[in-house]
This record gives structure tokens, sequence and C-alpha cells, in this order.
């Protein structure tokens, strides 16, 4: 959980669900349907009790209240959270000295009052402002959060930034400060996107060498005049909410080497199909591996 601050939004758990919130608000979503989706989303990665979900539901009741439609259930679970003291016992666990949780109380006791307060307009739905994807070169390590919790990434492959490959790593303890502490993580795999996430989202750390070339691994093959990939990952993969397991004991550098990729398809008669169409209307050197 990274805090910088003992403001209620100085936290990056708070920033991304309110941006989250406001980002679904904004593409017409209903208020509760969004509030279910993310406060589920938590409820299965922490426990109930965990001082994590407290931002949960800063953020979510701050977006119900800007909104206009914060609910009597939420605003009596932030009030729980500030009178109780379970915030500032987290934020003591979290390292926090007293002068600095006398701060933090009285910014909790400020936002408790405002939430109580109706919002005089409700924010209206805005135009959804588009989405700036990330580019990186091959061999750039990064790390990003997902639901409260650190990931690393590695970029092994990029063609003409439209297709990259990229392996993610297991949950990492901490945001990590070198490269070498997201090379030396577990994987989660490695998978082909048709791009990467936003840019606020990744957090660069520096660049590695990569060795080999990964065309016709991992699923993928191309030419200058055929790409097809057997199985493109989609953004929630980066969530981790699907476990492949293909490395079990391999860790995050292990995979600069393209020979450790496996260059099988699973749906052989597919890309066999593929590559038959493109070389009737190519020839061979267009489905010719580089």
């Amino acid at each position: 959980m990274g805090v910088w601050g003992m403001g209620i939004a100085q936290s990056d758990e708070y920033c991304e669900i309110y941006e989250d919130f406001m980002e679904r608000y904004d593409e017409g979503v209903p208020v509760p349907e969004i509030t279910d989706s993310i406060l589920k989303s938590y409820l299965e990665e922490f426990d109930p009790a965990d001082g994590v979900l407290h931002d949960v539901y800063f953020a979510l009741a701050k977006g119900q209240w800007m909104t206009g439609g914060l609910s009597e259930e939420l605003l009596a679970k932030v009030c729980d959270i500030v009178d109780g003291g379970a915030n500032l016992d987290f934020y003591r666990e979290l390292g926090a000295m007293e002068r600095d949780l006398k701060a933090r109380q009285r910014n909790l006791e400020k936002f408790r009052e405002s939430l109580r307060t109706p919002r005089a307009t409700p924010r209206k739905r805005k135009k959804a402002a588009r989405v700036t994807r990330a580019r990186a070169e091959r061999g750039e390590v990064m790390w990003y959060r997902s639901r409260g919790r650190v990931f690393g990434a590695v970029v092994l492959e990029n063609i003409r930034d439209e297709v990259y490959f990229v392996a993610l790593s297991q949950e990492l303890p901490r945001e990590p400060k070198t490269m070498d502490a997201v090379l030396d993580a577990q994987i989660y795999d490695a998978t082909w996107f048709g791009s990467l996430l936003p840019e606020k989202r990744l957090h660069r750390l520096g660049r590695v060498a990569v060795t080999g070339s990964y065309n016709g691994r991992g699923g993928l093959y191309y030419s200058e005049t055929v790409q097809f990939c057997e199985s493109a990952g989609i953004e929630a993969e980066w969530e981790q909410n699907l476990l492949r397991r293909m490395y079990p004991d391999n860790v995050m550098r292990d995979l600069l080497d393209s020979a450790l990729i496996p260059d099988t398809f699973r749906h052989e008669d597919a890309l066999r199909q593929r590559i038959e169409m493109a070389r009737a209307l190519y020839g061979d050197e267009a489905v010719k591996l580089l």
C-alpha cells in the first residue's frame, strides 16, 4: 500500500479506486453497480478486517457523494472506521508517528463531516477521456499496482508498437526500488498483448538486455505481411486472475533468453490454416519465420 501523506486522498489505493469509480461513472455505469463491482473485487482479495479496505470504503463514499448518491450503509461504514479508531490503528501499524496520527485523525473527522452534508450539485457525467496507453522498448522493467497489490513486468518484445510480449511477476512484497527486485521475482505468466496498461499505471525502473528472437514463441507468429496471435492477453490478466503456472520454477530474469519461451501453439490447426492462407496470398517468403 503506497501512502505519501496523512490526507484522505494521499494513498495509491484511494486514488486508483476513485479514478476507477469516476471513469466507470463517465461511461454511464450506474453508481450501485460500480460500488458493488469494486467492493466485491477487493473483498475477494482481502480479509474484511484488513486496513487496506479503509481506503476502498473512503474512495467509494467520496465517489458516491460526488455523484449525489451516497448510501446510508456506506456512510455508516465510514463513520464506524473513523469513530472506532480502526484507521488510526492501521496507520500506526504502518509506522506513522504520533504527530502524523493526530493530523490523520483531523482529516478523517473533516472527511466524515463533509460526507454528512449532501453535495449541492451532483457531478455530471463527462465524456470519457481518451486513455493514453503506454509504449515501451524491448527490455524495459516496470511495476504496477492492481487491487492494492504490487506486481512487476518486463517487456520482452515490441513489434512496431502494435504487439508486446510481456512477462508478469507474482505479487511483490513491496514497491520495487530496483530492477533486480522485479527480475528476481517468481513468474506469473508471459503473454502477448495488443497494448500495454495506461501510462499512468506503469512505473519504469530501467532497461535490461534481452537475448534472441521471440517470433513464433508464446503463441505469436509474424512476418512483414502476416501476423497471427494464437492467444492474445487482455488487460484483465494484468490483475492476476488467471494463474497459468507455465513457469513454476523460473524467475523473471530467466525469460530474458527467448529460448526459454515455448514455441508451440495450442491450436495447431488454426495456425496451419492461417499460414496456408498467407502462402496463397503472398507466397512462401511471407510466412517464413524471421
